[in-house]
């Protein structure tokens, strides 16, 4: 099979229901839809085996319990056997169209293939990319990643699987195509393109991060958001071990660091953080400074953060005048 389409999936049949219907009308026998269901306590199980009679291309897996969206992503993975495998969140849409063109782009041997995706409910594009091909991994590459999975295609072979198997495991590990990504990335010879092969469905958005993780690991004290600062820090502290695990080099390793550093103190100090919790605690900063490989890089992305801000405030300092204009530009060169 040259392509599985993997959809992960905990209690969400009404956006199931359509989301596999839709891809079940293109006529392609070359594909396959793997449905990993974490252990559903609504009516996903007899759905998913009514429909997979009629049509042998729905491979319907079944967790015994609930693994926690890593693990379930993990066994979307484990599951297939095709070359290349397409991410799709339960929401989402894939239609004829968008998998006939995807199939466009599977012959050229890619690592990793980044798509657009339209939401379609707000008439606006989710995530737009321009075309591109990065015969090498660079910081321009690992720029183009995402939290959101879907849109998402990657070629199997370049995944390091027994480290998959012990990283999702790892409750602080949420985001699982992440380092599926990276381990790609690394590989080179990767293509991201303009066209829409994902459109975003309503999404149901859980707030709770123990929504995300196995059972095993659910919070017995206040349940905060997966999204906290608190949380962001041990996500930090996951993404240093992992980088750290899946690189060759220190070149690799500074452009992956770089990145997550940078990442950080966008998700940190974003508009809705700063609002729904206020300034950030100085020990979360501190926590965040001491990561591996991470820090050094967050503490740079920090000083030039604040020093944007800074320069966003008019000076009047008597006997000192530096146009605003040129501090802009400085900082411009910084980040570039």
């Amino acid at each position: 099979m040259k392509l599985s389409i993997c959809i992960p999936t905990y209690n969400r049949i009404g956006f199931l229901k359509k989301t596999i219907t839709t891809i079940l009308l293109s006529k392609r026998q070359d594909f396959d839809l793997v449905i990993s269901d974490n252990c559903s306590t609504d009516n996903t199980q007899d759905f998913c085996l009514n429909i997979s009679q009629q049509d042998s291309r729905l491979k319907y897996f079944r967790n015994n319990q609930n693994l926690g969206i890593s693990q379930n992503v993990y066994q979307c993975i484990k599951n297939t056997n095709s070359e290349y495998i397409y991410f799709l969140s339960d929401e989402d849409e894939f239609n004829s169209e968008m998998i006939d063109r995807a199939f466009n782009l599977l012959d050229s041997n890619y690592s990793a293939i980044l798509s657009s995706i339209y939401d379609t409910h707000h008439n606006n594009f989710y995530i737009r990319r321009h075309t591109q091909y990065f015969k090498n991994f660079n910081y321009d590459l690992i720029r183009q990643m995402h939290t959101y999975i879907s849109g998402i295609i990657i070629k199997k072979s370049s995944l390091n699987l027994k480290f998959l198997e012990k990283s999702v495991i790892d409750p602080n590990n949420i985001y699982p195509h992440v380092p599926v990504l990276i381990m790609c990335f690394l590989k080179g010879n990767c293509y991201i393109t303009s066209e829409i092969l994902c459109n975003k469905g309503v999404q149901e958005f859980r707030k709770s991060n123990n929504s995300f993780i196995s059972t095993k690991f659910i919070s017995k004290s206040k349940d905060l958001p997966f999204y906290h600062p608190i949380n962001r820090a041990k996500q930090l502290v996951f993404f240093a071990a992992m980088t750290k695990a899946i690189t060759k080099n220190t070149d690799q390793r500074n452009i992956i660091y770089k990145y997550f550093g940078y990442w950080a103190v966008s998700i940190l100090y974003s508009n809705y953080i700063i609002k729904e919790f206020g300034k950030i605690d100085e020990n979360i900063i501190k926590d965040i400074s001491k990561i591996e490989g991470i820090g050094k890089h967050f503490r740079i992305s920090l000083f030039r953060y604040k020093l944007i801000s800074f320069a966003r405030i008019p000076l009047k300092i008597p006997f000192i005048r530096i146009p605003l204009v040129s501090i802009k530009k400085f900082i411009s060169e910084q980040f570039s």
